[in-house]
Protein backbone atom coordinates (compact mmCIF):
# COMPACT_ATOMS: atom_id res chain seq x y z
CA UNK A 1 0.00 0.00 0.00
CA UNK A 2 2.87 2.34 0.76
CA UNK A 3 4.32 1.78 -2.71
CA UNK A 4 0.96 2.70 -4.28
CA UNK A 5 0.78 5.94 -2.29
CA UNK A 6 4.34 6.89 -3.17
CA UNK A 7 3.66 6.17 -6.85
CA UNK A 8 0.43 8.19 -6.79
CA UNK A 9 2.19 11.17 -5.17
CA UNK A 10 5.05 11.06 -7.69
CA UNK A 11 2.56 10.84 -10.56
CA UNK A 12 0.52 13.76 -9.19
CA UNK A 13 3.67 15.88 -8.80
CA UNK A 14 4.69 15.12 -12.39
CA UNK A 15 1.26 16.12 -13.72
CA UNK A 16 1.27 19.29 -11.63
CA UNK A 17 4.71 20.19 -12.91
CA UNK A 18 3.69 19.67 -16.54
CA UNK A 19 0.52 21.73 -16.06
CA UNK A 20 2.49 24.56 -14.45
CA UNK A 21 4.96 24.49 -17.33
CA UNK A 22 2.17 24.85 -19.86
CA UNK A 23 0.45 27.64 -17.93
CA UNK A 24 3.63 29.60 -17.26
CA UNK A 25 5.25 28.93 -20.63
CA UNK A 26 3.11 31.39 -22.56
CA UNK A 27 3.01 29.28 -25.72
CA UNK A 28 -0.07 27.34 -26.79
CA UNK A 29 0.23 23.58 -27.10
CA UNK A 30 0.46 22.51 -30.74
CA UNK A 31 0.79 19.22 -32.53
CA UNK A 32 3.31 18.05 -35.08
CA UNK A 33 3.17 17.11 -38.74
CA UNK A 34 3.18 13.45 -37.79
CA UNK A 35 0.64 11.42 -35.90
CA UNK A 36 -2.98 11.67 -36.96
CA UNK A 37 -2.11 13.77 -40.02
CA UNK A 38 -0.42 10.73 -41.54
CA UNK A 39 -3.37 8.31 -41.28
CA UNK A 40 -4.29 7.15 -44.76
CA UNK A 41 -7.63 8.59 -45.84
CA UNK A 42 -7.56 11.49 -43.38
CA UNK A 43 -5.97 14.37 -45.19
CA UNK A 44 -5.81 17.06 -42.53
CA UNK A 45 -3.90 20.26 -42.93
CA UNK A 46 -0.38 20.34 -41.61
CA UNK A 47 0.33 23.18 -39.21
CA UNK A 48 4.05 23.18 -39.97
CA UNK A 49 5.70 26.04 -41.86
CA UNK A 50 7.71 23.55 -43.91
CA UNK A 51 6.04 20.11 -44.14
CA UNK A 52 8.12 17.01 -44.82
CA UNK A 53 8.68 15.77 -48.39
CA UNK A 54 6.17 12.93 -48.05
CA UNK A 55 3.46 15.37 -46.92
CA UNK A 56 4.29 17.72 -49.82
CA UNK A 57 3.97 14.86 -52.30
CA UNK A 58 0.62 13.79 -50.82
CA UNK A 59 -0.74 17.34 -50.94
CA UNK A 60 0.41 17.75 -54.55
CA UNK A 61 -1.22 14.44 -55.55
CA UNK A 62 -4.43 15.45 -53.78
CA UNK A 63 -4.48 18.84 -55.53
CA UNK A 64 -3.81 17.17 -58.89
CA UNK A 65 -6.63 14.66 -58.36
CA UNK A 66 -9.05 17.46 -57.42
CA UNK A 67 -8.03 19.50 -60.48
CA UNK A 68 -8.62 16.56 -62.83
CA UNK A 69 -12.13 16.01 -61.64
Amino acid sequence: MAMFLISAVVFALALTGMAAGVLLGGKPIKGSCGGINNIKGLEGSCGCDDPCELKKLRLEALAKAEAEG
